[in-house]
């Protein structure tokens, strides 16, 4: 497989390169019809999120749809136009590394506490006004302890009775 050396771009961060998948290369994608999105976060890693809303606005929830290894928001392709028609924003972000964001060249870019950061950066600065990533205020991320605010409450996970 050749890579082509015009997409690799320089990171700050760390000395780092990051690889950067062409566009076109998520054009015709089946069932994949958002519109993409990105931040840059660290020093010039640039993140990819889908954010769909409701066409008229509705009481509905935001609805976060983290993604684990090795897949990226096309996971969700399925999820999402059901619960926007049903009213609810749905927001999912490609960690770094993963989809349609940029891919760090070394393999010690990719720590959990890295892919925190980067995503409460991204939530940051995705939207000024309103957080494309709300938390429930005062909670923490798994394993690390790390405090994770947001201007705005939401409800954590439900369960079924």
């Amino acid at each position: 497989m050749t890579i082509d050396t015009s997409d690799v771009r320089a990171g700050a961060e760390q000395g780092l390169e990051a690889l950067r998948t062409p566009d076109e290369r998520f054009d015709g994608l089946p069932d994949y019809p958002f519109e993409p999105h990105h931040v840059e976060v660290g020093a010039g890693l640039r993140v990819h999120y889908v954010d769909e809303r409701p066409a008229v606005a509705a009481p509905g929830e935001t609805v976060l749809l983290p993604h684990g290894e090795p897949t990226w928001s096309y996971l969700y392709r399925h999820v999402i136009p059901p619960l926007v028609a049903a009213g609810h924003r749905c927001v999912a972000a490609d960690l770094v590394g993963f989809g349609r964001s940029d891919k760090p060249a070394s393999r010690f870019a990719y720590t959990y506490q890295s892919h925190v950061d980067r995503l409460r950066e991204t939530a940051g600065r995705s939207s000024p006004s309103e957080s494309a990533f709300p938390a429930p205020r005062g909670s923490r991320t798994p394993r690390s302890g790390t405090p994770v605010t947001s201007s705005r409450r939401t409800r954590g996970p439900r369960s079924r009775p």
